[in-house]
């Protein structure tokens, strides 16, 4: 709701927003996933 209200003011500007929100989300999937794999080689190695 306020995203499509701030885009209509200002174009440019939530555009750069929606690019720099996507490519956070896509950042955190990625340390999410790289947690996971850190997680996941320690529990080896303590079980191995």
């Amino acid at each position: 709701m306020f995203i499509t209200l701030w885009f209509r003011f200002s174009p440019q500007r939530s555009a750069c927003y929606l690019s720099s929100f996507f490519s956070f989300e896509l950042l955190r999937c990625y340390s999410f996933r790289l947690n996971v794999l850190l997680q996941f080689c320690t529990q080896l190695d303590t079980v191995c």
